[in-house]
């Protein structure tokens, strides 16, 4: 800590006494260190303290979400040089990825980070349970045919809990089904069915940059893929709002059918720190600054 010293001559035997407290004066500047530590201090204790997960703190959440700004628009040409910028942006939510729009997706695996970077695309496909380029195959085309909303629909269609349970899902125990149940019927009413279209798109994103990686994609595929999902968002998104609403909500989603009664604080609170932070004027978020597209 930096610290002004008051005026007293050192002399040998008397240089212990010089150095006890009294004989220094804060600055301006400890005082501000010493209160921006603080701050630190609490935000991190408050972002690992366990909080109830319960559907009133998600629809919390969510209610923060519907005031943000919906950030700018602009049109486009296909083959615009911001296509591929705007791609990128789609994934500044997610942590997989160091978002670098000249770099790409590619790795330097003697960088520790990116071998944490491969590391999470390892654990993103084995969340797929994929581990070939069959099963990455099927649960793109899965996704891009609006699997995840149709499973959501299914959901509201479901007379009973008896029936929601009949529903077919990859890797879903029955306690998840229970709460992706409750889910579903609490907030119904209160988004567009076809509300997950934006997150399901999102995650078949991260897909094809981990196919393309890992070797199960191919450079034609990926690009070709890629096209896809950037016609599917623009045709149905008109900005950065509603698409990051979407991705919010399908991330409560699984939070709250993974079935914790408790979580930290920061868990809970990731996505809509980062909607907030992307959105945000002051911070000069990036969503903010960079616009949604239209062709």
């Amino acid at each position: 800590m930096v610290r002004k010293i008051k005026n007293k001559k050192i002399k040998g035997e008397i240089f212990d006494e010089f150095l006890i407290e009294e004989n220094f004066t804060k600055t301006e500047e400890d005082e501000e260190f010493e209160r921006i530590l603080e701050e630190q201090e609490a935000q991190a204790e408050k972002f690992y303290s366990s909080v109830p997960l319960t559907l009133d703190a998600i629809e919390e959440i969510m209610e923060r979400a519907e005031k943000l700004p919906s950030g700018k628009v602009k049109k486009i040409e296909i083959g615009d040089k911001y296509e591929k910028k705007f791609m990128f942006l789609l994934l500044c939510m997610y942590g997989i990825f160091d978002i670098d729009i000249e770099r790409g997706p590619e790795i330097n695996l003697e960088n520790d980070y990116m071998s944490y970077e491969k590391n999470m695309r390892k654990n993103f496909l084995a969340k797929y349970n994929i581990d070939s380029a069959l099963e990455l195959n099927k649960v793109i085309l899965h996704l891009l045919n609006n699997g995840a909303v149709e499973t959501w629909k299914k959901y509201i269609e479901a007379e009973s809990l008896g029936k929601a349970l009949e529903i077919h899902q990859i890797k879903m125990n029955k306690k998840a089904k229970e709460r992706k149940y409750e889910f579903i019927k609490k907030f119904k009413d209160k988004v567009p069915e076809d509300i997950l279209l934006g997150w399901s798109l999102k995650e078949t994103l991260i897909l094809v940059h981990c196919g393309d990686y890992f070797g199960y994609l191919s450079k034609e595929e990926t690009d070709r893929t890629i096209k896809l999902i950037f016609t599917k968002l623009i045709k149905n998104y008109k900005t950065w709002k509603e698409y990051g609403i979407s991705c919010l909500i399908g991330e409560l989603l699984e939070k709250y059918q993974n079935g914790k009664k408790k979580i930290p604080y920061g868990e809970l609170h990731y996505e809509i720190s980062c909607l907030e932070e992307l959105l945000s004027e002051e911070a000069e978020g990036e969503w903010l600054e960079n616009p949604w597209v239209q062709l």
